[in-house]
């Protein structure tokens, strides 16, 4: 005995599953959330590869200086690059050596000696002790240590 009006009636249908979308108001704040810091974190990264890459073109490039001379124009080329100061290219001798010192914790005396007698013979002992130097300078180079000089 089945009620007619029962099967006049369509089948039951069935929901559809959920899917992924539309999503909740909290999702798309999250999403983009995450793209604007992955986009924010990417920039800030790229602009930081920017400005180091004068330092790190100048520390490949100490590798192939044959001279105390190129050595001493590259740390110029680098110098003037990230300090405010003007005068930068236009030091020399005792000037140019107190503003290397300012960011040496090393050997202060040998870097002056070498500065001091740029444009005479010098030995391979020299020129590697200036490598050295330069090196160390280039790479203790850092943001803070430019806003120091350039507030002194």
């Amino acid at each position: 005995m089945v009620n007619p009006l029962l099967e006049q009636l369509a089948p039951i249908a069935q929901p559809l599953a959920p899917g992924w979308l539309p999503l909740a108001y909290g999702w798309w704040l999250l999403l983009v959330g995450t793209i604007a810091l992955l986009w924010l974190g990417t920039s800030q990264w790229l602009r930081h590869r920017q400005f180091w890459a004068v330092k790190r073109r100048g520390l490949s490039q100490l590798n192939h200086a044959n001279t105390t001379i190129e050595v001493n124009a590259l740390l110029k080329k680098v110098a003037m690059h990230y300090f405010e100061s003007p005068s930068i290219n236009a030091m020399q001798g005792q000037g140019w050596s107190d503003f290397l010192s300012q960011s040496l914790t090393g050997d202060r005396e040998s870097l002056t000696s070498i500065i001091a007698n740029l444009y005479q013979p010098h030995t391979d002992q020299d020129l590697n002790q200036f490598k050295i130097l330069a090196t160390t300078w280039l790479s203790a180079l850092s943001t803070k240590r430019i806003h120091e000089v350039d507030d002194a």
